[in-house]
């Protein structure tokens, strides 16, 4: 058996998170999104070509993982494919094609980058995948297991150039998102313990997500299942629910800046990359209040379920890219009720780290563990 690859990959509602190590070159964030090339994007001269991959990355991929829509079909992903088909909201990832794309997309860049200007690749990869609480169990696990093991191509189409990468995946693994953190607290960079006090904790992990927050409670380093929680809410519902009430109130009411902006300007307002100050500061004053409001109603449900599951956490933690949204706010509310929250200095990033730890931990003997970062590859120049 070939050495494999650990990479951890984070399944996001927004953005696809991959780690291939300690490195920050082995640490990248693709948009979940995809969509067909026009014939704009096709004719893109090289003059016009962004220098990351990852900024234009139009591919082809063959693998019995996707359905006939996308199989052999090129395909933009991630930033250039703005305005394509992205994740819905309570969809199953495990029956997703996007997954699929995304997760190979990550693992064919990263082949690509470690062996550049070569036209012919064979790595072997060990993925370690994360999926929600709310429906993570034993038959989506081993559903996506099958679906993504085994060889799969990807044809890299840049300008002027082309690279095919064939992945071969034999040791992937599917485990519950946010609980996993526990990895990232107790483990290094090479899944060996590090002096910790966690281990005889009871952790409550708060992961909230663009569309879902996931509650996952951890015992003595052991994942209580009856004791964890999903809540259907995410960083994206309050930009939804204050875009749909700028739409259809805010913008009638006798205020310049409401009555001016466009949805565009909207967005990149409440995303903090809007430049006319005025315009913005006071939109944002009345966006912060949605924030607020949501922020306190998130901490409520969850302080609830702890009330009402009785848990009685050493430490609490929070991650996810969506808790950056809501930080201040549910921090001050749980303090009042006497809970101090500890959030990870790269959340977004935290659970993909805690997935690669655990394979790195899990999968050792099996991993390629010289030169970190490396993919197990043969290349033809």
């Amino acid at each position: 058996m070939s050495k494999f690859k650990v990479t951890g990959q984070d399944i996001g509602n927004h953005g696809h998170k991959a780690v291939f190590g300690s490195k920050p070159e082995d640490q990248f964030l693709i948009p979940m999104q995809v969509k067909f090339p026009t014939k704009r994007s096709t004719n893109m001269t090289q003059d016009e070509a962004p220098e990351n991959l990852l900024d234009y990355y139009k591919l082809k991929i063959n693998s019995s993982a996707l359905s006939d829509k996308y199989n052999n079909k090129t395909i933009l992903v991630g930033l250039c494919a703005e305005g394509g088909r992205e994740m819905v909201q309570g969809s199953k990832k495990h029956l997703e094609d996007l997954p699929v794309i995304v997760s190979l997309a990550s693992m064919a860049y990263h082949a690509l980058n470690t062996n550049p200007k070569k036209k012919l690749i064979t790595a072997h990869y060990a993925p370690v995948y994360g999926i929600p609480l709310s429906y993570f169990d034993f038959d989506a696990r081993d559903a996506f297991e099958d679906r993504m093991q085994g060889s799969h191509s990807v044809t890299i189409e840049t300008l002027g150039y082309e690279c095919t990468v064939s992945i071969n995946i034999e040791m992937d693994a599917v485990v519950p998102e946010d609980a996993i953190y526990v990895y990232d607290l107790e483990r290094d960079w090479k899944g060996k313990l590090k002096e910790s006090p966690v281990s005889k904790q009871d952790i409550l992990i708060i992961g909230i997500g663009q569309l879902t927050t996931d509650c996952g409670y951890v015992s003595k380093m052991k994942f209580d299942d009856n004791r964890s929680f999903p809540i259907d809410f995410g960083a994206a519902s309050t930009k939804d629910r204050f875009r749909y009430d700028f739409n259809t109130e805010l913008s009638k009411k006798d205020n310049t800046a409401f009555r001016i902006v466009n949805r565009n300007h909207l967005d990149k307002i409440i995303n903090n990359d809007f430049i006319i100050e005025e315009l913005s500061h006071s939109i944002k004053t009345v966006f912060e209040s949605y924030v607020e409001e949501d922020a306190l109603n998130l901490v409520d449900d969850i302080l609830n379920n702890v009330r009402m599951r009785k848990l009685a956490p050493h430490m609490v933690v929070g991650i996810g890219g969506g808790i950056q949204v809501y930080k201040n706010y549910i921090m001050n509310r749980l303090s009042e009720a006497g809970i101090d929250l500890k959030i990870d200095s790269q959340p977004e990033f935290a659970t993909a780290r805690a997935l690669y730890k655990w394979g790195m931990s899990e999968r050792s003997g099996f991993h390629e563990d010289a030169s970190e970062g490396q993919a197990n590859v043969s290349v033809e120049a």
